[in-house]
């Protein structure tokens, strides 16, 4: 406190200190008291936010998860096609085709053109 601060809370009377004194509590503890509603508020924020991520990072998950067996319907698809296409052109030869190996093939370039790794 500064010799003026002291000065004037010298001059008070008992009751006019105490008054005083009284405001500054009060005026702290409504300070604590936003403050806590303040954290409380914060706290609920996050947990909004927390929540809201989670959600979106199912959405997400499900929509990944649902273009991956899109992906995989589709080459099994292209697979059966070019191993059929492939079966009827070589079928036409002396030698015997191998359809394990063929389909092993045919599921590589089916792979490739949906853009899947081999």
């Amino acid at each position: 406190m500064g010799d003026d601060a002291k000065a004037s809370v010298g001059s008070m009377s008992g009751g006019a200190a105490d008054n005083v004194l009284e405001q500054v509590l009060r005026a702290e503890r409504e300070a604590e008291d936003r403050v806590a509603d303040a954290r409380l508020c914060a706290e609920r924020t996050i947990d909004a936010a927390r929540t809201a991520a989670q959600a979106v990072e199912r959405t997400t998950d499900r929509r990944l998860e649902a273009i991956r067996r899109s992906y995989g319907q589709q080459t099994d698809a292209l697979a059966q096609d070019i191993a059929a296409h492939a079966i009827d052109e070589t079928g036409t030869g002396t030698a015997p085709v191998d359809e394990e190996a063929a389909r092993r093939a045919a599921l590589r370039i089916a792979r490739r053109l949906v853009g899947l790794p081999e």
